[in-house]
Parts: structure tokens; sequence; C-alpha cells
């Protein structure tokens, strides 16, 4: 007990010049506010995102529908080369399965997009690619 605190902080006089405190700052510059950029609209990209990914999902989750609907868009880029030439050349018969395929897929991407139910999607989506 006869210890004796010598970590108390020791009371300073503030400077004062004709009875009004000092102040130990130097005055800061105040800098005018920066502008900013005008905000554009989102592009098409990023309102597709927002519609497929739920705030909640996973990286590993949305990795996977990424993937998966950009591997379902090239096969229809791909389906639509594919239609394109049988017509080119006169084969309307065989250029249905390409046709059938991007209506399939189509519809499986509408209904993705209302529901977000991306099992169901998925496991359909899968199945088109191995038909």
């Amino acid at each position: 007990m006869g210890r004796s605190n010598t970590n108390l902080p020791v009371h300073q006089e503030t400077p004062r010049h004709r009875g009004k405190p000092v102040s130990q700052k130097p005055p800061q510059r105040s800098e005018p506010p920066r502008p900013t950029p005008p905000q554009s609209p989102p592009s098409w990209l990023e309102r597709l995102g927002w519609i497929t990914f739920d705030p909640d999902d996973s990286a590993d989750e949305r990795l996977r529908k990424s993937m998966l609907l950009f591997t379902a868009a090239l096969t229809n880029v791909a389906a639509a080369v594919w239609l394109a030439i049988y017509w080119a050349f006169g084969v309307r018969l065989p250029a249905t399965l390409p046709l059938g395929y991007q209506v399939a897929s189509a519809a499986l991407l509408i209904y993705f997009l209302r529901s977000r139910n991306f099992r169901v999607y998925r496991a359909l989506q899968l199945g088109l690619f191995y038909r």
C-alpha cells in the first residue's frame, strides 16, 4: 500500500491569449469536396448477376452458377452456328435438333430466373447436355 502511482496525468495549463484559450494545433485547410463521378446505369451483365445470384450465396455457389450459365450460353452459340450451317446447306430436318436444344435451354433459363431453384435448373440443363 505504500506504493505511489507516478503514471497519473499531470494537469497542464492551456495557453491563453487575452483570456481566450489558444489552440495548440495549426488550423487545418479544408479541401473542397471532390466531385463524384456520374453514376452510369448498370450493364446488362451486372443486372444478370443481380438476378442470378442470391445475396447469401457463397463464393463457391456463385462460381458453380456462373460456370453452368456460361457453359449453357456457349453451347447455345454453338447450336446457333450449327443451325445456321444446316440451314445454309438446305438441310432442314436435322436442323431441328439444335433448334430444339435452344428452345429447351431458353425455357430452362427463364424457369431458373423466375424460380431461383438452381438444383432443378442444374439437373435439367446437364440432362440437355448429355442427350
